[in-house]
Formats: structure tokens, sequence, C-alpha cells
């Protein structure tokens, strides 16, 4: 699913802005995928935030999953790029970093399997199996001890494979943006139906936050891929059709205000996301800074050349 290309007809007349902004609120993937990894982001956080007996209540979804938390990270780091490096079809690592708190405060990796991404029955296969292993844990028989009573209310009852209850605090979160961004057909997210069953599926068994990480890696590759170069090309012959003066203006200010973002983003920690899309706006306002007078040059040549065209040919009928 990819969004509707670009025709230079559409930028031809004078609200071109005007055009290009719709086009990239409302005929492309660029707000929904955004939103969703901002969230996505600040939400590993508040879940890694949580007291171990709660994490433990959302088991990881994934057959080797690995959380590291200020440890070995700079080798994960290495190990999820050396991963990734030619994968983009497959997801085989999260990366997930806080800028709120000012450093690395911790990476989510996920061991690659040999095969490529892991299919809906890999995981399906992998819940049979711990629902087989608790069953013969239950019907083994097992030594019985005097427990007291206050001792019993203070401990903890044990994790359950599926989270029910009170006991997942982002239960809730997690259906309303699988409602929101996954199963809504409007959100204009990047996914397949091989994609959507899959997190179900996953989203099903625990509120982890690697559930998403198939969701994550899509719009991080539509964003990537897609809308920022569509954006910059777009950006820089959308100018065509304003005066000289009114090109250098716009980018004169577009410059500015990208080199304030650049301050802002120095002396505040802003999230990930926002400030890779920020980055474009200085390239738009440069390109259209620089164009200067060379379309207004162009423009001027080619109606010279036809009154010359227009007047030749008027001699010759004559």
């Amino acid at each position: 699913m990819q969004p509707r290309p670009l025709s230079r007809s559409s930028f031809s007349t004078q609200d071109s802005l005007d055009q290009l902004l719709a086009w990239m609120l409302h005929g492309t993937l660029y707000t929904a995928p955004l939103d969703f990894l901002i969230w996505h982001q600040r939400y590993a956080l508040r879940f890694m935030a949580l007291s171990p007996h709660v994490r433990s209540d959302a088991p990881t979804p994934y057959p080797g999953f690995t959380a590291n938390l200020g440890e070995d990270v700079e080798a994960e780091n290495g190990k999820s790029a050396e991963t990734n490096r030619g994968n983009e079809d497959h997801v085989h690592s999260i990366d997930i970093r806080w800028p709120e708190l000012g450093s690395l405060f911790g990476v989510v990796s996920l061991e690659a399997i040999d095969s490529g991404q892991p299919s809906l029955a890999d995981y399906l296969h992998c819940e049979r199996e711990e629902l087989a292993r608790i069953a013969e844990q239950l019907s083994t028989p097992q030594e019985t001890t005097t427990i007291s009573i206050d001792a019993a209310q203070t401990t903890p009852p044990p994790s359950p494979l599926v989270e029910t209850g009170m006991r997942q605090p982002f239960r809730q979160e997690c259906e309303e943006v699988w409602k929101h961004f996954i199963a809504s057909t409007t959100a204009k997210m990047p996914l397949s139906d091989r994609h959507r069953q899959e997190t179900r599926a996953l989203l099903n068994r625990t509120t982890h936050p690697a559930v998403f990480s198939v969701v994550a890696h899509q719009c991080q590759r539509e964003i990537i891929n897609y809308i920022l170069p569509r954006f910059i090309r777009g950006g820089a012959r959308n100018i065509g059709s304003f005066s000289r003066w009114w090109r250098r203006l716009v980018g004169a200010t577009t410059m500015l205000i990208s080199l304030g973002a650049v301050f802002w983003m120095v002396f505040s920690v802003p999230d990930r996301w926002p400030r890779l899309m920020a980055a474009p706006i200085f390239w738009v306002g440069l390109a259209v800074f620089m164009q200067g007078n060379k379309v207004q040059l162009h423009a001027s040549n080619s109606n010279s050349n036809g009154n010359d065209n227009s007047s030749s040919n008027g001699n010759v009928k004559s």
C-alpha cells in the first residue's frame, strides 16, 4: 500500500502550497504512522518503568526475545544494525530510545531468526508449547507446605499466560490503539492483512511493547522511504508558480524557522520522530531560496520565445 504519486499538474496553480499540505496530511500515509511511532516510544518507556512483577504479567511475545536495560547497550546496538542491514521486509530487532531522559535508557532487542520474520504459526506453536508446559507443571504433584495468612495475602498471585483483569494496566490503551491505528482502514497505515493478523495474535496474549514491533517497522519504512523524499521533491518543485521575491521571502523564513528549531532541540529534549521530521524543513527552504531567479528567467525566456515564434508565424502568414 503506497501513497499515490505526485503529478506536476497538481502543483501548477497559485495555491500549490495548500495542495502539498493537503496531500501530506490527507492523501498520504503521514499523520497516522508518525503518531503511532510517538505513542509506541512513550508506551515502551512507561511499560519498562513498571515494577518487575507487573511486567512479568506481560510475557515476551517472540521466541528468543531478550530485554536489556542499561546493560550491553553498545553490543545490542551493533547487533541490531548488523541484523537490520539489507532486511527491509523482515523485522529482526527493535531499537527503542527515550530522548526524554537525555540518554539511552534501554534497548529491546529481538534475536534474528534464520528463516526470516517468524510467521503466525510460529507464535501459535510457541504458545501451545508453553501451555503444554504449564499443564505438565500443574499435573505434577507438589509438596504441601503451610503458609501463613499474612504471607498469602502479601504474595502476588502467579502470572497467567493470558492477561486478565486488573493485572494488565495497559490493556485498554492497547485495545484503543489497535482500533484507532491498526484495525481501522481510515488511518492509512502501511499494513497488510498478515501484519494485522500477527499483531492481533500477539496482542491477545500480552501487552508487551514488542507486540507492535511489526507495525512500528512498517511505519518507519513508510516515513523514511516514501514520505520524506516525496515531501522534499514536492516542496522543491512547488515554487514555480510564485514570484521571485515571494520565493526568496518564503525560503529565508523557512530557513530561519528551521535554525530556530535546531537551537530549540539543543536546549530541549523533543521526541525522536518529530526531530527527524524537522530536518526536511531546512532543505525545502534552502531549495526555495536557492531557486532564486531560475524559474522566473526560464519563464521569461519561454514567453519571449513564444512571442518571437508567434510574431514570425504572423509575418509568414501575412
